[in-house]
């Protein structure tokens, strides 16, 4: 937006579609949820703890959340259930103080948005913790031996080892 002077309008907030306000400080999302055509938002290393905001965000395919104080992914789901945040959209939500337990609501949350197409980027990205990244690919089985080629699943019956350097996982 290219506005020299004069106040920030609802309607202006309406045009956005790139919106990079990482790092400044910000608590309160207030009257972003105008902002229906944001397509790209930056809100990295903000002091963030509800996104409340982003659920009618509809036209969403990037969100960075990184380094805020989030808790509860509930908003993301249901903007993904209204429409946006769809197959390959991408939500970084690295250094969050989420719970990501097996079983616990983030975790749910989390593996809801995947099963949908949402790549999402989780963890803990400090020096010494491994930041993790669910992307969606494929469903595989649960409890079954798996081989990762080219960051796909191959099912080993089908697919001989000793040809190919491949990491081996277990589901």
């Amino acid at each position: 937006m290219h506005k020299p002077l004069g106040a920030i309008t609802r309607e202006d907030i309406k045009g956005l579609q790139q919106l990079d306000v990482g790092y400044r400080n910000i608590q309160d999302l207030a009257k972003l949820e105008f902002a229906i055509n944001l397509i790209s938002l930056n809100l990295a290393g903000n002091r963030i703890e509800s996104i409340r905001e982003v659920e009618n965000l509809q036209n969403l395919k990037y969100i960075n959340l990184a380094h805020n104080h989030i808790r509860d992914l509930s908003p993301l789901v249901k903007n993904n259930e209204r429409g946006g945040l769809g197959w390959g959209a991408v939500v970084d939500l690295r250094d969050n103080p989420l719970d990501l337990k097996e079983g616990s609501q983030a975790y749910q949350d989390i593996a809801r948005l995947i099963s949908r197409g949402v790549t999402v980027k989780y963890g803990n990205d400090r020096e010494g913790d491994d930041a993790r990244e669910w992307a969606p690919q494929v469903n595989v089985p649960p409890n079954k031996e798996w081989t990762i080629k080219f960051n796909m699943p191959v099912d080993p019956g089908t697919y001989n080892h000793s040809e190919h350097n491949c990491q081996r996982y277990q589901r």
